[in-house]
């Protein structure tokens, strides 16, 4: 499994937490926390290895003022959003560019040194993990009264990886 895939598999166990948070299985959630732990500390020593530019969270709520100033708002002042995106009429998504051009121009330095960054990032996402992922089988997978858990096949493909053939 490469790093890429042991952190995509990390999303999909925390989505899985988030889905079932008080599901009644003691041996499955060992096995997701056990994993976990594990490739929180692989991604620990990637952001370690690959840093961003000290000024990246500066830039990033900067670039994030501008939008909330240019963006649609309701009644109340808030930000219209739909499907998880900011509302910005045409003319304003022209004013807009032209403010994260300008800011862009500021921090170039940044964003050429977290561009490089993620040239090397992405390279070492490719490479094999030698982390081993802790398994269970899937008679395994019961509860507290010994019967076997009820998943559907979206929840059930979030683990898929953590069940032993």
């Amino acid at each position: 499994m490469t790093i890429g895939d042991l952190l995509k598999l990390m999303d999909n166990l925390n989505a899985f937490i988030k889905l079932k948070p008080n599901l009644d299985c003691f041996k499955l959630y060992y096995a997701i926390h056990k994993n976990l732990d594990k490739i929180t500390n692989e991604r620990n020593i990637l952001l370690k290895t690959f840093p961003l530019h000290e000024k990246s969270n500066e830039l990033n709520k900067k670039r994030n003022d501008i939008k909330l100033k240019y963006c649609d708002k309701d009644d109340k002042g808030n930000p219209i959003i739909e499907n998880n995106i900011l509302q910005i009429t045409d003319k304003n998504k022209i004013k807009l560019n032209a403010d994260i051009i300008k800011l862009d121009e500021e921090y170039q330095d940044v964003i050429i040194h977290n561009q490089g960054m993620g040239t090397k990032l992405e390279k070492q996402l490719q490479e094999e993990s030698d982390i081993d992922i802790y398994k269970i089988n899937i008679s395994d997978m019961i509860d507290s009264n010994g019967h076997p858990l009820n998943l559907d096949y979206e929840t059930t493909a979030l683990i898929y990886h953590i069940i032993r053939d």
